[in-house]
């Protein structure tokens, strides 16, 4: 059985790092899916320093507005 955590993010950076670490303890193998919504505040830098341990998927235009 394979499991999914999906973390849903906009211009929560140190939310985000809390919520990766967590899910990158877990004990069952799943993956984790980060879905950005076009965040300003480092994000997607710092997804790209985790070396794909996440599947990240990015908005270009914020979706709220």
């Amino acid at each position: 059985m394979k499991f999914s955590i999906v973390i849903t993010t906009y211009n929560r950076l140190q939310l985000l790092k809390r919520s990766v670490e967590s899910a990158l303890q877990q004990t069952l193998s799943c993956e984790i899916i980060v879905v950005d919504d076009a965040s300003s505040d480092g994000t997607q830098e710092y997804i790209k320093s985790l070396n794909k341990l996440v599947i990240y998927h990015r908005h270009s235009v914020n979706q709220a507005g």
